[in-house]
């Protein structure tokens, strides 16, 4: 009940400025813009950072700007170079990152997704070796579980090669 009502508190934020372009899951939130132009777009979610804090200031709400990150997405020809965003919060620098993760997948710049892959293929890695190190310790109905799951998840990585041909080698490691 207590998220329903953090729902309501924080939901018109989104309706609270009207150039405001937001992203809400539970208590993370996404600015974002898209232009041609890297001014334009600083400049524009500088006022919304501005309005954001004001709102969240009024509300009695807190953010941090040591865990708020910006990055710029685009092709590898556009985002090439050095270009980064300078935005501020409460007068510190927001770092500009390459990839972060949102909401469990790891977004990179140019949406290649390496990092994302590499990470799942990490944390199957270790639940695989963790399911054959406790192998001996089960029950005939628990191995035939923990092979019927390996199984599905070899099958599962598999069948993703044919839609991921440039995530081919990564997920083959697995």
């Amino acid at each position: 009940m207590v998220q329903f009502y953090f729902f309501i508190y924080i939901n018109d934020i989104a309706y609270s400025f009207s150039d405001l372009k937001i992203d809400l899951y539970a208590d993370d939130s996404t600015l974002f813009r898209s232009d041609t132009n890297l001014l334009e777009i600083e400049k524009n979610l500088q006022t919304n950072l501005d309005s954001i804090s004001k709102w969240c200031n009024i509300n009695n709400m807190a953010l941090h700007p040591k865990k708020t990150k910006c990055m710029i997405i685009g092709s590898k020809q556009k985002v090439c170079g050095d270009k980064q965003l300078t935005l501020r919060l409460f007068g510190t620098v927001l770092e500009n990152v390459t990839c972060h993760k949102v909401l469990g997948v790891v977004v990179d710049n140019d949406l290649n997704w390496r990092k994302h892959i590499d990470d799942v293929c990490k944390a199957l890695n270790n639940k695989m070796s963790l399911l054959k190190h406790i192998l001996y310790y089960l029950t005939d109905e628990m191995k035939l579980l923990c092979i019927l799951v390996i199984s599905h998840i070899d099958l599962s990585i598999y069948n993703q090669i044919d839609l991921l041909d440039s995530g081919t080698a990564h997920l083959r490691r697995v």
